[in-house]
């Protein structure tokens, strides 16, 4: 009864860290601007580390850090159907990929500590959930790789459609 209560309170807990930053483009509704009077150097998105920046003075559009709720798609509302649909992929790998890169060590390790506390001569019940916690965080570090790559297509396919 205890290791389930625990397990809940633990789930609540990281249910919140997502929750506590928000992006940039959602709290200040910045979206991408696709008019004809904007030119390359204006409107041109690059990526610099987790941020997404517009134009040569380097505007920032999106921050897409650790715990960012980054909102690529709603970004490039406007942009062609190449762009946002690398953008909704950028949305959903970076969403897993932060559930599972850092929630499944918390959920694993607090799975850890209750077994090893309520049962500590079973320790290949250890073992299975470390490796299973393991592969969790390698399959979300692997993610989190494709949404990078998501990313830098999605700022690709917009800035090709973007006048001279």
């Amino acid at each position: 009864m205890t290791f389930w209560r625990s397990l809940r309170r633990l789930a609540i807990a990281c249910a919140w860290i997502p929750l506590g930053n928000t992006a940039l483009a959602q709290a200040t509704g910045a979206r991408v601007a696709r008019d004809s009077a904007c030119s390359y150097d204006e409107c041109a998105l690059r990526q610099s580390g987790s941020n997404v920046l517009r134009g040569r003075r380097g505007e920032l559009v999106l921050r897409a850090d650790l715990f960012a709720r980054a909102k690529l798609s709603t970004l490039m509302a406007d942009a062609s159907d190449s762009a946002r649909a690398q953008a909704r992929q950028f949305d959903r790998l970076r969403r897993r990929s932060m559930w599972l890169a850092f929630g499944a060590p918390l959920v694993g390790g607090s799975a850890i500590a209750v077994l090893l506390r309520q049962n500590p001569t079973r320790p290949q019940a250890v073992a299975g959930v470390g490796v299973g916690t393991l592969a969790l965080q390698a399959w979300g570090l692997a993610d989190i790789a494709s949404s990078q790559r998501a990313l830098a297509r999605a700022i690709w396919w917009y800035n090709r459609e973007l006048p001279p």
